[in-house]
């Protein structure tokens, strides 16, 4: 009986230990699983998240073209308005040399009407 009874008794741990082993691989297998999943998870966003900063990449260096283009325009916008000031200017110089002498004429013609007048 006590024969039987150990070899019962080895053949249960026997089987406890398959029973175990088979245990520890189902959970080996299920953590390997979920490790792969959550890799796949992070490789995913990791993914996303370069796209997502190749695109504000890109965003940026549109800006900084468009900033550049238009600093680039206001300089020659500048310049022009520059320009024409400075011509403004000098029309507004030659006007007042044109009325001075548009007075001086008005002038001698008045004092030229006035001496007709007086010697009639």
């Amino acid at each position: 009986i006590n024969a039987e009874y150990g070899t019962q008794a080895l053949q249960q741990q026997r089987e406890l230990q398959l029973d175990l082993t088979e245990i520890r691989q189902k959970y080996h297998l299920l953590l390997q699983q979920q490790i792969d999943k959550e890799r796949q998870k992070l490789f995913n966003e990791k993914s996303n998240m370069q796209s997502q900063l190749e695109m504000t990449k890109k965003s940026i260096q549109k800006l900084e073209n468009n900033v550049v283009h238009s600093e680039s325009e206001n300089k020659s916008l500048y310049e022009i308005i520059q320009k024409l000031e400075d011509k403004n200017k000098e029309l507004n110089d030659r006007v007042q040399v044109l009325e001075k002498k548009l007075k001086k004429s008005y002038k001698t013609i008045s004092n030229l009407k006035n001496k007709n007048n007086n010697n009639n």
